[in-house]
């Protein structure tokens, strides 16, 4: 249709002469009529969600930042969003209401473990790195963190027509996994079930020693390297792109900008 708007820019009777030809060309020009546009308030905004994932260090915000600055240039209203798991003021009150109830009830012999965890700033159900079996509560408690996180992605894809995320689906289930020490099913299930379908979604995968030199965190180069195992292990399961986030960083963003153009064209 855009080369039908230049031709007729260019002459306005080309569609007329066009139509003279036709017969003899055995062409159908009913398909190059230009159609009325749609009133405003029946179109439908045409959405887009681009995901970027990786271990803290490979290189997120530089490249959500470029993909953005690279959507606005297209003529997208894109955004980006920040996203972490436990980011959510909810899931942040109902910790404070609990970690109350055990400080309440700390002289329970049962609750006495829970309340030291408490007073050392510690989350009394996560067991980073563990591979024990969690119990109901721990269950219930990722259910409603992985149920309360889907929502919120769902929603903020929303805010503009191209949402960038730095995390996503793929950080939320790998965090639950590496926090809680299990991979929890149901909860990786329904994250993928509320979170918008994204159009792209992109794993910056770089060694644990990389992410570690780039950005001093919470982990230490072990926690790091369990980290990119279980990456590597959910990106494979969810289908996500694998990128080498090593790589000169205006050659990476070229080719995530390519990527995402073919994706959003």
């Amino acid at each position: 249709m855009s080369r039908l708007e230049a031709a007729l820019a260019e002459d306005p009777d080309a569609m007329t002469k066009a139509e003279r030809a036709a017969p003899a060309w055995r062409a159908d020009l009913r398909r190059l009529r230009p159609r009325r546009p749609r009133p405003r308030f029946l179109r439908r905004r045409r959405r887009a969600v681009i995901a970027f994932s990786g271990l803290d260090g490979s290189g997120k915000s530089s490249q959500t930042a470029a993909a953005r600055e690279a959507l606005v240039r297209l003529g997208h209203h894109a955004e980006v969003v920040w996203l972490p798991i436990t980011a959510n003021p909810s899931v942040w009150r109902l910790s404070a209401i609990a970690r109350q109830v055990v400080r309440w009830f700390r002289w329970v012999p049962g609750v006495r473990r829970l309340d030291r965890k408490v007073a050392g700033g510690r989350s009394f159900l996560a067991a980073p790195g563990e591979t024990k079996r969690p119990g109901l509560l721990t269950r219930l408690w990722v259910t409603y963190i992985a149920v309360v996180n889907g929502i919120a992605h769902r929603r903020l894809a929303r805010s503009a027509d191209v949402v960038v995320f730095d995390r996503y689906v793929l950080d939320s289930i790998v965090r639950m996994r590496y926090l809680w020490a299990s991979r929890f099913g149901l909860a990786a299930r329904l994250i993928g079930w509320l979170s918008a379908t994204p159009a792209l979604s992109i794993l910056l995968d770089v060694p644990a020693e990389v992410a570690l030199g780039r950005k001093q965190d919470q982990w230490d180069l072990d926690q790091l390297r369990r980290q990119r195992e279980l990456y590597l292990e959910e990106a494979g399961r969810l289908g996500v792109v694998v990128l080498d986030g090593t790589e000169e960083k205006e050659q990476l963003c070229a080719r995530i900008a390519e990527t995402i153009w073919r994706q959003l064209r």
